[in-house]
């Protein structure tokens, strides 16, 4: 996170955060000292603000569950892929990608325009670290995904 790197002292609090195990695991990889997931109270976001402003890492009974099950799952050795940067609509897009829909299908499916899919396909390829359509479909085929 470019703020994180210019900022190390800066207390990063995400909220709004989708509840998906992937999305909790993010912020902390990201150097968050937070998380409220989108159902969270206001009095819970207050909360959370306080904390992480006293310096006391503030997240909910369901975050704190998800991250100790992913850190034990690293710890019994589990070969699990890191957890996706790719925002809902991109997963979404991907899916399709690797069901094999060209963008214009995809635009039709979806209600976008033809270059608004060319230019996630591309953010896409960019984030898995891919260089084409055909990587997509190998990276579904091996079971990674």
């Amino acid at each position: 996170m470019a703020l994180h790197g210019r900022l190390p002292q800066a207390k990063i609090l995400m909220f709004n955060v989708v509840d998906d195990d992937q999305a909790i695991i993010e912020c902390v990889r990201i150097g968050a000292s937070g998380c409220v997931l989108q159902d969270a109270t206001m009095d819970e976001l207050v909360l959370a603000i306080r904390s992480v402003a006293r310096g006391t890492p503030h997240s909910s009974a369901r975050v704190i569950t998800s991250l100790f099950s992913y850190v034990a799952s690293l710890q019994a050795g589990e070969d699990r892929p890191p957890p996706s940067n790719l925002t809902p609509r991109e997963e979404q897009i991907l899916q399709l990608l690797a069901e094999g829909l060209s963008n214009k299908e995809i635009a039709q499916q979806l209600h976008l325009q033809p270059q608004t899919v060319k230019n996630y396909v591309h953010l896409i390829l960019q984030k898995l670290d891919l260089r084409s359509r055909l990587e997509v479909f190998r990276l579904f085929r091996s079971g990674r995904r």
